[in-house]
């Protein structure tokens, strides 16, 4: 159970807009409340988001030379959002011979409540009013002077949704039983993942009262010693201080005019098909430094990576504090008791507990890529790390994608695995969107773009993986006899 995943299954009982920016951790919640400033980041990895949003610490108020403007906010009645299932499968089955055999006795149990009385709470269309008539700036804060040298892109939060009272979310999974089977490769690698054995998993979120889930915000421009808040969301990667904000008086009544610099075209957009070709060049451009650490440093940051992929929170937390210390919001910290991921924290640093920027930039680049695979995905991830088997299934997801939306499989590439990898890796597949169908390696896609953004990220983290992978490989061969630095010492096929 993941914080982001029980605020998005609220967010879309509220309906299909989807304008609301879920937040990634209760930590620092109170920070995005109405008033409050955020930076508006593009994130480096460019995939089902394309944006990040990250706190200041920062409130409107302080910006204004007055400094006395009030938040004045408004309330809606409270509401709560249902979100529960309980379901519960026991029995045998036979079917068939042969290539289609299936044989299976289980007993599974899996359930979730995520339920929350909620309400939203906006600043209101007055005081914006009064900011926008009488909003002379603080030039000289420093907040101001640092995001005019970062030409940072500053947002007002200006509704929120916030829980009325505690909520604790659960989630419980219990699978016991046996599994043979040649059946569809989503369904082999759960049973593989989950029933060697039995194995009960129960997972629980306690959310504060008075916390905000989601946001909604408004873009801030600060010009001529003036604020002007945009009337919406704006899309544009326009630097807060690089617009001009021009001051007319007509009949003794004062206006504000907005002039917004040339939009110059986007050096980093690209191209909803795309082959892999630019897609590695992006990678490996990205990625520079982190291809050239030594093989015993490569094994530890595998090593780390496999342990965030196995807990989801942690990549969300260490992936917002990556983007914050690079911004110059916040200082890197990672709190936890998993000694792979305090090796990791400290591999990102210097002696001198500065953050290494060059090595830092690369993590985030790969953990946004992992944050638009999905949680299962993840697991048979680290798994795959552990077999030994990414630069097969890096050529396979290659090959799909190299197809331009004709995703099929290249039945001489899936002839090379094994049938359990094969089945993990048609596993990940699936669960990018895509369906393997009948007795040929052929796949048919769902036709939207969330598929091509699936197989994308799985290409990305395969291939960030592999090229660690390999190198750490090398540290092994020349230390036989060392403790493994990596996750595995299974040799891969070239």
């Amino acid at each position: 159970m993941t914080l982001s995943l029980a605020i998005k299954s609220w967010l879309e009982q509220l309906g299909p807009d989807g304008d609301f920016i879920p937040i990634s951790t209760i930590q620092d919640e109170n920070e995005f409340k109405p008033m409050y400033l955020v930076v508006k980041k593009k994130q480096k990895y460019s995939g089902k988001k394309t944006y990040t949003y990250h706190k200041t610490g920062i409130k409107l108020q302080d910006l204004l030379l007055s400094g006395d403007h009030a938040a004045e906010l408004g309330e809606s009645k409270t509401f709560t959002l249902l979100n529960e299932t309980h379901g519960k499968g026991k029995g045998s089955l036979g079917i068939g011979d042969g290539p289609t055999s299936v044989e299976m006795g289980t007993s599974v149990s899996k359930s979730h409540v995520r339920n929350v009385t909620v309400k939203k709470k906006h600043i209101t269309s007055e005081y914006l009013s009064s900011v926008y008539e009488d909003g002379k700036a603080r030039m000289d804060h420093y907040f101001i002077t640092k995001s005019k040298q970062s030409q940072r892109n500053l947002h007002v939060i200006t509704e929120i949704i916030e829980t009325v009272e505690k909520t604790q979310c659960e989630e419980s999974k219990e699978i016991t039983g046996s599994f043979t089977a040649k059946v569809s490769a989503v369904l082999k690698a759960f049973f593989h993942i989950g029933v060697e054995g039995g194995k009960t998993q129960k997972r629980a979120i306690e959310i504060p009262k008075d916390c905000t889930l989601a946001f909604r915000s408004c873009k801030l421009y600060i010009g001529n010693g003036y604020l002007y808040i945009s009337d919406s969301e704006d899309s544009s990667d326009i630097g807060t201080l690089d617009a001009e904000i021009i001051i007319r008086t007509e009949n003794g009544k004062t206006y504000k005019e907005l002039v917004l610099p040339p939009c110059l075209k986007d050096a980093c957009t690209r191209l909803f098909i795309s082959t892999t070709y630019h897609l590695e060049e992006d990678i490996k451009e990205q990625c520079a430094q982190l291809f050239l650490l030594s093989a015993h440093l490569s094994g530890r940051f595998l090593t780390g990576f496999v342990a965030v992929m196995r807990e989801n929170d942690l990549l969300q937390e260490l992936k917002l504090q990556l983007e914050q210390a690079l911004e110059g919001l916040d200082q890197f910290r990672l709190r936890t008791d998993h000694p792979e991921l305090q090796e990791l924290g400290k591999n990102l640093q210097d002696s001198n507990g500065a953050l290494v920027t060059s090595l830092a930039e690369p993590t985030v680049y790969f953990l946004q890529a992992l944050d638009d695979l999905t949680e299962f995905q993840l697991v048979l991830l680290a798994d795959s790390v552990k077999k030994g088997i990414l630069s097969k299934q890096l050529a396979l997801v290659k090959s799909m994608l190299d197809g331009e939306m004709n995703f099929t499989v290249d039945a001489q590439l899936a002839s090379q695995f094994a049938e359990e990898d094969l089945n993990i890796t048609g596993a990940m597949i699936e669960a990018s969107g895509v369906i393997l169908q009948g007795k040929n390696p052929t796949l048919v896609d769902a036709g939207d773009q969330d598929v091509f953004f699936g197989l994308k990220a799985l290409y990305v983290t395969l291939y960030i993986l592999n090229r660690l992978y390999l190198t750490s490989q090398q540290h092994q061969l020349a230390h036989p006899a060392s403790t493994s630095s990596g996750p595995s010492t299974t040799s891969q096929s070239r």
